[in-house]
């Protein structure tokens, strides 16, 4: 499946051209980035909007993550959504390993083994966690990333790297733009569990 990549920046500076960097497709690649400037027109934007394969969409204001991102997936034309952080940095061969996830149909979402970008052999977030108060955060912090080896289930993705189909993100309505900035992903994630849907 073809998959499109959508990053919502927000003065974003040198991270965002490091994000870029990690995605350059090869020839054989049918990859798009989709990239949403919340924020003023940097170098960082112009130097990206001169990549061929990415796609500037300039709103003209600041509308968070989750309206961010729904802007960048009505633009995109992949089958697979593919949210991230402008300050992730992508792994060789983890973008077709998400999308293939995805050929399972009773996965929703799912979501990358997040690493520390300083101590990499550390997880970010190895799938987060939702206390039945209501709090929330990022699971697995600060463990070792090796612990994970194989497809598990989580409570929820972290928006800062998690795949979904396309159809299946326009049926779900998308990220809740209210939220504006955090738990849109856990939200987004309840409505694909009762939908009877996995999230990994």
């Amino acid at each position: 499946m073809a998959t499109s990549v959508v990053i919502v920046a927000y003065e974003s500076g040198p991270a965002l051209t490091r994000c870029l960097d990690s995605l350059e497709p090869s020839a054989d690649d049918a990859l798009e980035v989709v990239l949403v400037n919340n924020g003023s027109a940097g170098p960082e934007i112009a130097e990206a909007s001169a990549r061929d394969y990415v796609e500037l969409v300039s709103p003209g204001e600041n509308l968070g993550f989750a309206g961010g991102a729904n802007v960048g997936a009505r633009r995109a034309k992949g089958d697979v959504l593919l949210f991230l952080n402008p300050d992730t940095v992508v792994a060789p061969g983890a973008v077709p390993a998400l999308a293939a996830a995805l050929d399972d149909r009773t996965i929703g979402i799912a979501m990358a083994r997040l690493r520390l970008l300083d101590r990499p052999e550390l997880l970010n977030s190895g799938g987060n966690v939702l206390h039945v108060t209501g709090l929330a955060w990022s699971g697995s912090y600060g463990q070792p990333a090796d612990e994970i080896s194989e497809l598990r289930e989580v409570t929820y993705p972290t928006g800062a790297a998690m795949a979904i189909r396309a159809d299946l993100f326009h049926e779900l309505g998308g990220l809740t733009d209210e939220l504006f900035m955090y738990q849109e992903d856990l939200e987004l994630a309840w409505r694909a569990r009762l939908r009877g849907l996995r999230i990994v």
